[in-house]
């Protein structure tokens, strides 16, 4: 039950910000200013460029704290 609950809830958080991704590319950029589509477009990159990278930084911190709890040795890979 807590499966389907989570799986509901991401699927509701996807649908929203694909929804928001469409409404900004359809309402919002066509009236910014030159300096404003400059300044979006940069962070626009920049969270595109970033997110796989926080992303594999958290899964590797995970990993090497599940693998301290286990009792793992770092050294195997």
């Amino acid at each position: 039950m807590r499966l389907l609950i989570a799986v509901a809830v991401s699927a509701v958080i996807v649908g929203l910000y694909v929804f928001l991704l469409y409404a900004f590319a359809t309402w919002i950029w066509p009236v910014l200013p030159d300096w404003a589509m400059l300044i979006a477009f940069v962070l626009i990159a920049v969270f595109l460029v970033g997110s796989p990278i926080m992303a594999l930084r958290h899964y590797g911190q995970v990993r090497s704290a599940a693998r301290k709890a286990r009792g793992d040795d770092e050294d195997k890979a």
